[in-house]
């Protein structure tokens, strides 16, 4: 998708999310994957963490993926209470052969 999103229009946050929300429900099964959530804006991240519990509590074969840095991890816990944290540390190594 270029710059200027779908027929030259950028799609608001909660439109993205009632597509998703209509898709997954045509699905037996689905996986959201979310990265980089730590550099959303605070109020962005609820526009996007609230329609995405209420897609998982109604669709219980969707999983989902969420990343980012560990200080937003209580905020995670509010939206999804049966969560589990991994940290993924990177090593000087891991940074080595990334760059």
């Amino acid at each position: 998708m270029g710059k200027g999103g779908f027929g030259g229009r950028t799609g608001q946050l909660p439109d993205w999310m009632k597509i998703v929300k209509t898709t997954i429900a045509s699905l037996s099964e689905g996986f959201i994957r979310i990265g980089g959530l730590d550099e959303c804006y605070p109020k962005n991240r609820s526009e996007l963490l609230e329609p995405l519990r209420e897609i998982v509590m109604s669709s219980p074969t969707t999983w989902e993926s969420l990343s980012g840095r560990p200080h937003f991890e209580d905020e995670i816990e509010e939206y999804f209470t049966s969560t589990i944290m991994i940290a993924a540390i990177p090593t000087t190594r891991d940074i080595e052969r990334y760059l």
